[in-house]
């Protein structure tokens, strides 16, 4: 039995991500044999691989174009995978063995579920700043450059829904708790130009002040209701 792997350049360097001369062919036939002449399958399975790995290395230099670094990757998952990395479940239902099974792609914190009863709130700036430069080291580590924190909303009003997320309705606390912006980007330097987009390393993720101008104080609490407020606030 003969096995052929051949193509022009442009077909093989495709598959494969290799490179050959200006107008060269690459080849490679293989001759199996059952009586133990020419090529073995074994060896004939160890090249696929080692192409297989030529390909995949290849495809994992950070200089690599990252559309063609996505397109690998997206080919190489299945439906089910695709479904669950865009999935997000509670905490409150969320297992070591559903994550697996179901590929889930993040936890929401929030949401329904609530801190556990024997916590107790820590209104401490330097404690936050922490939590925010190692919650940036762990993003960092799943290979996300953006953090979706912090809230910095004012719940005004109990009624509102999203009034777990808030650190406080008095807008100083708030504002103290946004030391977990320089806990997940860094400080910021004196000669850093202003108005520029400011990220303090490779251990270091992007922030996100969310949600919007008021959010926690809509009248009646209404969620996406408007917020009535004096002219000094």
């Amino acid at each position: 039995m003969k096995v052929t792997i051949t193509g022009t350049p442009k077909r093989l360097c495709s598959l494969f991500n290799l490179t050959s001369p200006e107008g060269g062919a690459l080849a490679f036939a293989f001759d199996v044999s059952p009586q133990g002449e020419g090529n073995t399958f074994i060896e004939v399975l160890l090249l696929y691989g080692y192409l297989c790995c030529i390909r995949y290395l290849e495809i994992q230099r950070p200089k690599t174009a990252v559309k063609l670094r996505i397109k690998d990757l997206l080919n190489r998952m299945t439906l089910d995978e695709k479904i669950g990395q865009m999935i997000q479940i509670d905490k409150s239902v969320a297992s070591a063995d559903v994550m697996q099974k179901y590929f889930i792609g993040s936890i929401l914190s929030g949401g329904g579920s609530v801190p556990a009863k024997q916590a107790s709130p820590e209104m401490d700036p330097e404690l936050i700043k922490k939590i925010g430069a190692a919650t940036a080291l762990e993003v960092q580590a799943t290979g996300i450059n953006y953090a979706f924190a912090p809230c910095i909303a004012g719940c005004r009003d109990p009624r509102w829904g999203h009034c777990f997320e808030s650190y406080s309705k008095d807008p100083a606390i708030v504002r103290q708790m946004t030391e977990l912006i320089p806990g997940l980007q860094g400080d910021i330097s004196a000669s850093s130009r202003k108005g520029v987009p400011f990220v303090g390393g490779k251990e270091k993720v992007v922030a996100c002040a969310k949600h919007f101008v008021g959010d926690g104080g809509t009248t009646k609490g209404i969620n996406e209701n408007n917020t009535v407020i004096s002219p000094h606030g």
